[in-house]
């Protein structure tokens, strides 16, 4: 369980988007951002009193953020909090530089047409492409780390054994994980049609991530 220095900043998953998470890691210098992969508690100062606020898995942590906090305001007016003390909470680092070139492919792929890989170490591979098909909206079949029904709604019947996402009305299947004894290769195929829900796109990407052991 990593510590999380007083001054860092979190931000809920439900107020992502990737052209705004794109400037905000942008202005920010530190080596590394941090994703929850449990729902978690954290101080925050209210006035003179400091409240205990919880937060959900994937909520976005940057760590003694020492940026200029109304900028984050002035970028879409999405929330955040500063953590008043130390604490201890139930994520995983990843180096800034890698969730930078994360956004930055996927915002080509919700642009036009694309195929992008990535590799992450020497155990993760990530491959993004653009496909046809109708596409009316994105709902989640199941997760691999924790639900994110916040985010993008499940599908009706509740969730199923298969974690990830689908668009409807054609149910394909947009998410998957291939595991070649220790080197994973995750794959997310993006309808033409459905590049409105990047905040789904990006959280599930973050869901798959988080679940691998080795990361």
């Amino acid at each position: 369980m990593p510590r999380v220095k007083a001054g860092s900043i979190v931000v809920e998953p439900r107020y992502f988007q990737v052209d705004w998470l794109l400037q905000l890691i942008n202005g920010y210098e530190g080596p590394r951002v941090g994703f929850l992969y449990r729902p978690g508690s954290i101080p925050v100062r209210i006035g003179m009193r400091i409240l205990e606020v919880s937060v959900p898995p994937f909520s976005l942590v940057l760590e003694e953020y020492s940026g200029n906090l109304s900028q984050i305001t002035s970028l879409g007016g999405r929330p955040y909090y500063v953590v008043s003390r130390d604490i201890w909470l139930d994520l995983k680092w990843f180096r800034r530089e890698f969730i930078l070139e994360l956004l930055r492919a996927l915002r080509r792929c919700l642009e036009g047409p694309c195929h992008e890989i990535l590799e992450y170490g020497q155990l993760l591979r990530i491959e993004l492409e653009t496909i046809d098909g109708a596409c009316e909206k994105i709902v989640s079949t199941g997760f691999y780390t924790a639900p994110y029904h916040s985010i993008v709604e499940s599908i009706r019947q509740g969730y199923g054994k298969e974690p990830g996402i689908i668009a409807l009305p054609a149910g394909s299947r947009l998410i998957t994980v291939d595991r070649r004894e220790v080197f994973y290769t995750i794959k997310l195929r993006i309808p033409l049609e459905c590049r409105g829900f990047d905040g789904a796109f990006f959280t599930s990407l973050v869901d798959t991530v988080l679940s691998i052991p080795e990361y």
